[in-house]
């Protein structure tokens, strides 16, 4: 008897009579409902990457968690087949009953991992709340409704006169923390080469905390740069990006009002010449 692996769920015979049923859920979706692995103590927690109470709030507060795929191409030990298989990079891994999971990334680099994004585990698959949830992105198709209710619920914050400055510095400070930590390490391996250090591992925790608040499509959305929903998301990117350039203009302004009549002309006198822009 053949062990065959079978983590999208297909039914074979009961709703194809000559083939197999079509798969409901995305690779995402059912890695979700699946236990997490805790990659840095090797052991399985007592949850499921949906799992995180009302809202997702518990997600804000603990580890972020990466789709476990394999990090290289090799002969690995398959919990499935309990034997040593050869993966290649990138390849989904399987847990012991042949299906998907995600696993903690604590401090180690997220560079070519995906994240699974706080906006995705608002609600739990299937639950009447998620039937209404048009934030969550990681279905395999987005439906044009949901699509436009996302993008509306982005940029409505930017409409509200008086929030929207405030919206905006808020959100300007998260990129700018988000950013923050690379260029951090950057500087770190000019200085001391490729050597992975204790700053390094709180530089990679700080980032793997600000992913997992990235944005989402669907399987349909992310096969190509042109469509419905990326256009969408970038609407809201655009509106987003206005007044957290707005917010950060503000703060020299806050910094010039404690110039001197004398700096104040100086200031002016560069501005007027060389333009806002320099």
């Amino acid at each position: 008897m053949k062990k065959v692996r079978n983590p999208m769920r297909v039914s074979e015979g009961v709703s194809s009579l000559f083939g197999k049923g079509g798969e409901q859920y995305s690779k995402r979706e059912l890695a979700q409902m699946h236990k997490v692995w805790d990659s840095e103590n090797e052991k399985w927690l007592d949850y499921t990457a949906e799992d995180q109470g009302f809202l997702g709030l518990k997600y804000l507060g603990r580890n972020s968690l990466v789709y476990a795929a394999w990090d290289e191409d090799g002969i690995h030990y398959d919990p499935f087949l309990k034997r040593d298989v050869r993966h290649k990079k990138g390849e989904w891994k399987t847990d012991e009953a042949g299906m998907y999971y995600t696993e903690t990334i604590g401090n180690k680099q997220g560079y070519g991992k995906e994240f699974v994004a706080y906006s995705d585990i608002l609600t739990k698959e299937d639950s009447w709340a998620n039937n209404i949830d048009f934030f969550d992105s990681d279905d395999k198709k987005k439906s044009i409704a949901g699509t436009v209710a996302k993008t509306v619920a982005a940029v409505a914050p930017y409409l509200i006169p008086g929030f929207r400055e405030v919206w905006g510095g808020i959100t300007a400070a998260v990129a700018l923390s988000s950013v923050m930590p690379t260029f951090a390490k950057m500087m770190e391996g000019i200085v001391l080469g490729d050597k992975e250090t204790g700053f390094t591992k709180a530089m990679n925790a700080t980032e793997n905390f600000f992913n997992k608040f990235d944005d989402s499509y669907s399987d349909k959305g992310k096969q190509s740069t042109i469509n419905f929903e990326t256009l969408m998301g970038t609407v809201g990117d655009i509106f987003g990006q206005l007044y957290q350039m707005r917010a950060a203009a503000s703060l020299s302004n806050l910094y010039t009002k404690q110039f001197t009549k004398a700096q104040k002309d100086s200031y002016n006198a560069f501005v007027k010449k060389f333009g806002r822009e320099w």
